[in-house]
């Protein structure tokens, strides 16, 4: 769905026949309701919007910021890091090649800052000397901090863009299944400006929220196969 499509429909389920809204509104309408699916969606099923990307993170090195050149190269920020998983070399993943996914720490812990990781009493102070990660803001930090460079293909979602011309398409063209619903989100926002009922907006994060959750059940659901025994 087109932003110019997305309008159209909002405007129809509003019954609006008029010019009431300006480009203005229209736009920062719009894109808030994007944003407010975008966040219900990638709360349910982030791989809605998951990419896959290798990098390499350089030795001796703390932390990286993903959104570098070198790396993601976006702005403003990465939205979420589902999963880091290590190669053995930067190359294609082949059966001798296999990804090993890292496990996740927490940014609070001290996890990875032990004095000497061969200390046997490491383990009796809680402190592990496997590769983890975590994220802190777009910074992506190792620990224990690799001494050679370490290939890793990282699974994320980047921030929604912004809508802006009339063909720019929801999502990028992403969870198309769900285009309908920004569209009539977009509605309601509208009708909650238009009536000054700004108590509305938790409703409308809630009916959001039963929507996806209704449609994510659906999808997640298959056939039961029951093997019944000829004895």
């Amino acid at each position: 769905m087109t932003f110019a499509e997305l309008k159209t429909l909002a405007k129809t389920l509003v019954d609006e026949k008029g010019l009431f809204w300006s480009d203005d509104q229209m736009k920062a309408l719009a894109n808030t309701a994007m944003r407010t699916v975008f966040r219900q969606i990638a709360g349910f099923d982030a791989t809605h919007f998951a990419a896959k990307t290798t990098i390499t993170y350089p030795a001796d090195t703390e932390s990286i910021d993903l959104t570098g050149s070198s790396y993601f190269n976006i702005t403003p920020s990465v939205y979420k890091v589902l999963a880091v998983s290590k190669l053995s070399e930067a190359a294609a993943v082949t059966p001798t090649n296999r990804p090993v996914q890292l496990d996740r720490t927490d940014a609070a812990s001290p996890l990875g800052y032990g004095d000497n990781w061969n200390d046997p009493n490491s383990e009796a102070r809680g402190v592990s000397a496997s590769r983890r990660w975590f994220l802190d803001a777009s910074n992506l930090y190792l620990v224990p901090i690799p001494a050679e460079a370490t290939p890793l293909i990282i699974r994320w979602v980047n921030q929604p863009t912004d809508l802006n011309g009339a063909s720019d398409v929801v999502f990028a063209g992403r969870a198309f299944e769900y285009h309908d619903l920004v569209a009539t989100t977009l509605a309601r926002l509208m009708v909650v400006k238009e009536r000054r009922m700004a108590d509305e907006i938790v409703a409308i994060s809630d009916w959001l929220r039963m929507e996806l959750q209704q449609a994510e059940r659906s999808r997640s659901q298959h056939p039961q196969v029951r093997y019944e025994s000829p004895y």
